[in-house]
């Protein structure tokens, strides 16, 4: 395993408050907010590729907002690889997708806006995409608002 992000692309966290008394029990179908995003650090042009912010970058680390009511979430950070996205053969972007349950308290009550749902949640311009997700639940974590790390490494 390589200790840096392997690809180029952007990084993404969303949350999505357990529909269920049990989050393990949860399968993400309910409403999802985005809390982290982190993308282009340089445009191309006709000499140069275009360079993105977590180039080279072993972890991330984001807060978990105070402005969402408490319970038990499922954490959802993702990588996209867009080196082959647009690519001859039906090549496409690449999803690395992590997850965690996580049990939030201390935090202000209101519900997250804007929501969406997976699939669904961001607009595809490309009409194919290669998915390869790790959709494994870890045991929950206490998370108390602006406390928590994304996993590191590569997911």
């Amino acid at each position: 395993m390589r200790d840096v992000l392997g690809h180029p692309g952007p990084l993404f966290a969303y949350m999505s408050k357990s529909t269920v008394a049990n989050v393990s029990a949860y399968q993400g179908e309910g409403d999802w907010f985005k809390i982290y995003e982190m993308g282009v650090k340089t445009y191309a042009n006709y000499s140069l590729a275009m360079t993105w912010l977590s180039d080279g970058w072993t972890k991330f680390d984001f807060k978990i907002p105070k402005d969402i009511e408490n319970g038990q979430y499922l954490l959802r950070a993702e990588h996209i690889a867009v080196h082959s996205a647009g690519g001859p053969d039906g090549a496409g972007a690449q999803f690395y997708i992590g997850c965690a349950q996580i049990d939030v308290s201390g935090a202000t009550g209101k519900k997250p806006s804007p929501v969406g749902k997976f699939p669904g949640i961001c607009k595809c311009i490309l009409h194919t995409l290669s998915l390869v997700a790790s959709n494994s639940h870890h045991q929950i974590a206490h998370a108390t608002p602006e406390s928590t790390s994304a996993p590191t490494g590569r997911p």
